[in-house]
């Protein structure tokens, strides 16, 4: 455990690291900048780092080494290890003791609108968002590899559908080139892309796009902004683990897609885009080949009624595998609308005696979360301008044992995207979200075909690769019925245990078509049979 016997170790190994560090510093081994980082380590609590240092003159490149990444994430972090730590104490205690974020608060389904493919409410906001489409920029959020999906490369280089073979980064590419040309663009104009990375798929990406000349986007117009790692941490008192088999170097795990914000803000991108007249900022996943089909309704939305933040969200099933949308109430009068994960759901509710299923619908009252987001500029970057670019950040230790003080293997802390509403505080800030039918707008691919076969078996989205593929066919079937086009399906066939429908294989060009009215507009009557 870490009581009293174990702060004392703690202790007396950071008075010898202190030592040892100061006899290395008078021998000149390390630069007056590192000299600083190793003194920042030191006012964070980390001296035990340097108690193992052998005498100067002996692996001195190896120390070196280790201030020179301590440089690194000094600079990547917003407040430098001196704020991480400190964040970390505070959120291993709160986590410890079971205190969330959301405390007590009363929860209520949260406002939004509802649009259905076809009804002339949808397509007016289609219309609307058309006319602001010049104003928005896009980020993919790409630093994931597939390897739960048994594909070893980055996920956006897997095939989004086999009848054209485009990859995913290819699918959403063209929608924003034809988005592009759909639009009041001026002269030379062209809708922005950034795309975060990470050690894992930033060179896996810039080779992609460099063999694929950019999918016939303009190089000028994609940035791409790779996140960093952040240390892990070894106990509950905060301190800082190193490689289990390089004492020189910190443990460093990911940090989270939340990093997308910190560097949008830290590299100046999204500053960037709003004095260039932008005034939206879309960010979506990078395995949804149906991303873009509720973009223009959802923009038309957020334009009319003033929305800064706009969750694009789908019907949810008690048990899904997608977090939910709820509204939380304050004590003073305001709200909190935020996400809440798909595992902490049932407790929460359960813990305010709301049920999460409703017997008219068969669906949950509180929304899915498709990790779409459509954020009015100015709003989110007056938000990460006040925080300095940091986001809410959580900790999910493994714990030992019941104590919950020692650990079973180093912990980090971790951030999400979709926390960023939780800094919105301002009044009048409208946090709003926007709910679409699945087929039409989410068909994340995120399971293996085994798993996918459980998450069938329970009735929920299997959200398999093949799901991924069958779902976009399937959906440009329906709006070819919605045209008034006769379509037959292929009969269902299951693979692994998850039932898709084969055929036919619709496909739409992006140049085609990219939300719903533009098939209403392109489409009328005929017939496809099931071949």
């Amino acid at each position: 455990g870490e009581g009293v016997g174990a702060g004392g170790v703690a202790e007396a190994k950071r008075k010898a690291g202190k030592l040892v560090l100061e006899q290395n510093i008078a021998a000149g081994v390390l630069d007056d900048e590192m000299a600083i980082a190793a003194a920042s380590l030191v006012g964070a609590g980390q001296a035990h780092l340097f108690e193992a240092w052998p005498q100067p003159g002996v692996q001195d490149d190896d120390k070196r080494r280790l201030l020179t990444q301590v440089m690194g994430l000094n600079g990547s972090y917003p407040g430098g290890i001196k704020e991480y730590v400190t964040r970390a104490r505070e959120l291993l205690l709160r986590t410890k003791h079971g205190v969330s974020d959301f405390g007590d608060m009363p929860v209520e389904a949260p406002e939004g609108y509802q649009l259905a493919p076809g009804q002339r409410e949808m397509l007016d906001a289609e219309k609307e968002g058309y006319v602001h489409m010049h104003t928005c920029a896009f980020v993919l959020v790409a630093g994931g590899l597939g390897e739960r999906l048994g594909y070893s490369g980055t996920k956006v280089a897997l095939p989004a559908e086999i009848t054209t073979g485009r990859c995913f980064l290819h699918y959403y590419v063209e929608n924003i080139l034809a988005l592009q040309g759909a639009c009041d663009m001026a002269p030379g104009q062209k809708l922005p892309l950034i795309i975060m990375t990470s050690d894992d798929s930033h060179t896996r990406i810039q080779d992609l796009l460099s063999r694929n000349s950019y999918f016939g986007a303009s190089p000028s117009q994609v940035t791409l902004l790779k996140q960093e790692q952040v240390p892990a941490v070894a106990d509950s008192l905060g301190s800082l683990a190193t490689a289990p088999s390089d004492p020189f170097a910190l443990l460093t795990k990911p940090h989270g897609h939340g990093d997308v914000h910190t560097l949008l803000y830290s590299s100046g991108v999204s500053k960037k885009l709003q004095s260039e007249g932008y005034r939206f900022i879309y960010f979506f996943q990078d395995t949804n080949v149906l991303a873009f089909k509720p973009l223009p309704a959802t923009l038309g939305l957020s334009a009319k009624h003033g929305i800064d933040v706009n969750t694009m969200t789908v019907p949810r099933r008690e048990g899904d595998a997608c977090g939910a949308i709820l509204r939380f109430l304050r004590p003073d009068g305001t709200s909190l609308v935020n996400n809440v994960e798909y595992h902490e759901v049932e407790s929460l509710l359960k813990a305010r005696g709301l049920p999460d299923h409703d017997e008219a619908t068969g669906y949950s009252p509180f929304p899915g979360n498709t990790n779409q987001m459509l954020f009015k500029l100015e709003s989110y970057n007056a938000c990460l301008e006040k925080s300095h670019g940091a986001v809410p950040e959580f900790v999910n230790p493994k714990y030992a044992d019941s104590s919950r003080n020692a650990f079973a293997s180093p912990t980090r802390l971790e951030c999400m995207m979709q926390d960023l509403p939780k800094l919105m505080t301002d009044a009048g800030t409208r946090v709003r979200h926007t709910w679409m039918e699945r087929w039409v707008s989410y068909t994340p691919v995120k399971s293996s075909l085994a798993r996918g076969g459980e998450l069938s078996a329970q009735g929920l989205p299997p959200m398999t690769a093949s799901c991924g593929e069958t779902d976009l066919y399937n959906a440009n079937r329906e709006l070819l019925r919605l045209a008034g086009m006769a379509v037959t399906d292929a009969p269902v066939q299951a693979f692994g245990g998850v039932p898709v429908a084969t055929g036919p294989r619709v496909v739409f060009s992006p140049s085609f078509a990219v939300g719903v009215g533009d098939v209403l507009h392109k489409v009328r009557g005929g017939k496809m049979s099931a071949r």
